[in-house]
């Protein structure tokens, strides 16, 4: 007999404890939505940095070296004027687009027999029909191997690569 109560005794135990564990996991999926975090928005005025004034002070380093007894003078660290220079600026030299173009080749249409020129232009290649532009630059003629470009002011032949 009292075999039998300890069982009940220690099935209660069990059951307390399987409870108590069970509660805890449904309270925890439960609240998902009320433990919600705020975040303020409200932007913060910026601080200023406080300016620093120049060093004020000197190093007197002028004592007697102990290892060899000579007293060195440091070397004069004091920031002095310089002398203004004068830079003349010069103008650079504008690239002409142009040169940065290279003629690939070109495809024919079938039927209507319009010729696309393949132009690689800073290594980006495009495909343009006569009287196109590209960046400022417009095609004048398509020929087998070169073509004909201008750019408003110049006008270069462009041969195949």
């Amino acid at each position: 007999m009292k075999s039998k109560k300890a069982v009940y005794f220690l099935a209660a135990i069990v059951l307390a404890v399987w409870g108590l564990i069970l509660y805890k996991v449904f309270l925890a999926m439960q609240d998902k939505d009320s433990r919600k975090i705020t975040i303020s928005t409200k932007v913060q005025a910026k601080l200023s940095v406080p300016y620093q004034y120049p060093d004020t002070f000197t190093l007197l380093l002028k004592y007697p070296d102990p290892f060899t007894g000579q007293v060195q003078t440091p070397p004069d660290t004091t920031v002095k004027n310089k002398e203004k220079t004068v830079s003349i600026a010069v103008m650079a030299k504008v690239p002409n687009p142009l040169d940065s173009l290279k003629y690939l080749g070109f495809v024919a249409g079938g039927s209507s027999n319009r010729r696309v020129a393949v132009l690689s232009y800073k290594g980006v290649e495009s495909l343009l029909k006569e009287g196109e532009m590209l960046h400022s630059m417009k095609i004048l003629n398509i020929e087998n191997n070169a073509v004909r470009v201008s750019n408003g002011r110049t006008i270069k032949v462009l041969k195949k690569e």
